[in-house]
């Protein structure tokens, strides 16, 4: 059995980022992770995220590797057919990846760990007699 070993509450930003750089600009991929944490169900198989998309489900299933690879969703067993489980964090967090997803400008101010926010300083110099700045 995986272990996942990300904490949550040590660095929101940093999984935040990498949720918005893994949809990136796929519309395939967007469209399923939107159909997957849609609704209060936690589970969702792949045929029902196919008629809820009109993809096919062979689309589905490589989008839908591709966000569990990531760890965006869990993939599951459900009745023998593929299926794919929300993360709490992400659909905690749906509203702000989704805007950031779709705001290129947004996510480039957006601060990490590994990219943090640069404030801007203002220095004064005051001059006066005696100060050495003559």
């Amino acid at each position: 059995m995986v272990l996942t070993v990300s904490d949550a509450r040590s660095n929101p930003h940093d999984q935040i980022a990498h949720a918005v750089e893994t949809l990136g600009k796929s519309k395939d991929r967007l469209t399923v992770f939107v159909a997957i944490y849609r609704g209060r169900k936690l589970i969702k198989s792949v045929n029902e995220i196919a008629q809820a998309t009109g993809m096919n489900r062979v689309r589905v299933l490589q989008e839908g590797k591709r966000l569990a690879d990531n760890g965006l969703v869990t993939q599951n067993r459900l009745a023998g057919i593929t299926a794919y489980k929300k993360d709490a964090f992400y659909s905690a967090n749906k509203g702000k990846i989704l805007r950031l997803v779709r705001n290129g400008r947004a996510f480039a101010k957006f601060p990490t760990k590994t990219r943090p926010a640069a404030a801007p300083q203002t220095i004064t110099l005051r001059g006066g007699s005696g100060s050495g700045l003559e």
